[in-house]
């Protein structure tokens, strides 16, 4: 399908025709070819539907189109910061360079490279100008009204940049696990935390996944945190990885499978929402009773991190070493 009179989302020129194509025709082709079968669409763990309310059906996902209004130097410069580099790294993820049954390790280059592709497409897919075509037909994404990441998320992203404030956790599913709405608990509140005199900058977070020629399907989740940093429940727990940012080697085979309830409780565990101001004279601890965590200042002046009130001392040792593993992965 074809953007006519539609302004590129990174600038005031016009969008080519075809825009950009946020899932790489390759992802289609391994998709449709390597992994036989009915696939699901879904955009932040919901399924993804046609006008009349029918799922969209992808036993044949090549047909299918993720596009938003793109000019052709920005489309170039996507290619050039994000899609060349990352490109073999998502296939070995996937599966689809080798025919080796062994899941292959990532070293610290290409989880880096592939952590950038992730964020990047995850951030796309939610901006409000993303349509998907099937068969003759365009239907809008998301929609106008929703809440998406803030617009200077897109302005790093179309500059070759993941702004400092998000960070990317992966986990690791049997093909064929769903996930299974149950009560979740440990869920963290993604409020917009305002410092004085500064204008305040509304979080987000998505979902997003993959099958693999392994029989596994691989979910990536992106937050954008401003003020705040974030130490994930399943990151302590040891069910999910982060990726981003980090510089450590990924061996995907050694993550443990989520059931149907984890994977949920992983897809759901944050809840935006709420705001908090004047923070920067606060000194201890903050207890936000609405959606009851714990939030304590990091060593770096400003930084709250947030933590369930349901942790021990010893998680929340292991938790300071996380915020201090992230803050300086930040820096570097």
């Amino acid at each position: 399908m074809r953007f006519n009179d539609d302004e590129c989302i990174f600038c005031d020129t016009w969008s080519s025709p075809r825009g950009e194509h946020l899932l790489p025709q390759w992802v289609m082709r391994f998709h449709a070819g390597d992994c036989p079968g009915e696939h699901r669409a879904e955009v932040n763990g919901e399924p993804l539907t046609l006008a009349s309310g029918a799922p969209v059906r992808v036993d044949t996902p090549i047909k299918s189109q993720f596009q938003l209004p793109c000019c052709n130097n920005h489309n170039e410069e996507l290619n050039a910061n994000y899609e060349y580099r990352a490109t073999p790294v998502v296939k070995k993820m996937l599966g689809g360079i080798a025919d080796d049954p062994v899941w292959p390790v990532l070293n610290d280059d290409e989880v880096f490279e592939a952590s950038r592709w992730w964020i990047k497409t995850v951030a796309l897919l939610a901006h409000r100008c993303t349509t998907v075509s099937w068969a003759k037909f365009r239907y809008q994404l998301n929609s106008d009204d929703s809440i998406s990441f803030d617009d200077s998320v897109y302005d790093s992203i179309g500059q070759g940049r993941i702004p400092g404030d998000m960070s990317a956790w992966l986990v690791v599913a049997d093909s064929a696990t769903i996930a299974d709405p149950y009560q979740v608990l440990n869920r963290i509140p993604l409020a917009t935390i305002s410092k004085s005199g500064a204008t305040p900058t509304t979080p987000y977070v998505r979902n997003f996944g993959l099958r693999t020629r392994f029989d596994r399907q691989v979910f990536v989740q992106v937050a954008h945190h401003p003020n705040a940093e974030i130490v994930h429940p399943d990151e302590v727990s040891g069910n999910a990885v982060r990726i981003w940012p980090t510089s450590t080697r990924l061996a995907l085979s050694e993550l443990p499978l989520l059931n149907s309830q984890c994977l949920y409780a992983f897809q759901n565990r944050f809840l935006v929402g709420g705001s908090m101001t004047g923070l920067n004279g606060h000194q201890g601890l903050i207890y936000f009773r609405a959606f009851n965590p714990i939030w304590f200042r990091t060593d770096d002046p400003g930084i709250l991190a947030y933590v369930p009130d349901s942790y021990t001392n010893d998680e929340l040792d292991q938790v300071r070493t996380v915020v201090s593993q992230v803050r300086q992965a930040r820096s570097s």
